[in-house]
């Protein structure tokens, strides 16, 4: 049902080293759902208090 949000702005965020949430469910998501940002945050794992991800959060919320 992705198309009843595909319009959202929408940024997908991921740690590479995120061990509770696999990689390959947000690059699925991504696959359905182009129009969304994807960045993985290369030195970070799952949580929000890890630098790189909060950074990135930061960029995606000044972005829009």
């Amino acid at each position: 049902n992705i198309d009843t949000i595909r319009h959202i702005p929408t940024t997908i965020v991921h740690g590479r080293y995120d061990v509770v949430c696999p990689l390959h469910s947000a690059w699925s998501l991504h696959k359905i759902w182009p129009e969304a940002k994807f960045e993985i945050i290369s030195d970070a794992g799952h949580s929000l208090s890890e630098s790189g991800i909060t950074k990135y959060l930061l960029k995606a919320l000044a972005d829009y």
